[in-house]
């Protein structure tokens, strides 16, 4: 598979004493990735329909055809007496898949993730962290699916698109 150059810019504020807001933009090239390949070398069914044949196994192309995403992400932490920090974060990012191509193989779709966290002190040099977050994918619903059915054994027939039907993430 082939995977997406990411581009990151973040900056970081300190508002008042001990307190740093972060924000970031990142931008994926996921439309690199226009297809999953599979080339079995030498993969066969043995005994297929009664022993009367073996079949070997073709490739498997999965299209993907991917959408670069880009997402929005923006963070604080405060400082109590150098021993407690505390965490909160959110961010936006817009879904990698048309609902031409979406399917339960590869679920995504327009996000907002929140986060918090806290880090204590033990003792120098030793520290204990607690995250919580929470992602919320927005659901769809697909009429239009284009995703094909994979045949590695038979890749002739009718066209049987799988990604209809209602995601709820």
């Amino acid at each position: 598979l082939d995977f997406p150059l990411v581009l990151r810019l973040g900056v970081q504020l300190d508002v008042v004493e001990n307190l740093a807001l972060e924000l970031a933009v990142v931008y994926e090239a996921w439309s690199m990735q226009r297809a999953a390949v599979i080339q079995p070398d030498q993969v066969y069914l043995s005994d297929a329909l009664g022993g009367a044949l073996d079949y070997e196994i073709g490739s498997l192309n999965i299209p993907r055809n991917m959408n670069d995403t880009v997402s929005v992400r923006l963070g604080g932490e405060y400082t109590i007496d150098r021993f407690l920090q505390l965490r909160l974060g959110a961010s936006y990012e817009n879904g990698a898949f048309s609902d031409s191509w979406l399917q339960a193989l590869t679920i995504d779709s327009d996000k907002i993730v929140v986060s918090g966290g806290a880090s204590l002190r033990a003792v120098d040099g030793l520290w204990l962290d607690v995250m919580v977050g929470y992602a919320h994918l927005f659901p769809r619903t697909v009429t239009t699916s284009m995703v094909p059915q994979v045949k590695p054994i038979r890749p002739a027939g009718p066209f049987i698109p799988l990604g209809n039907g209602r995601y709820e993430m």
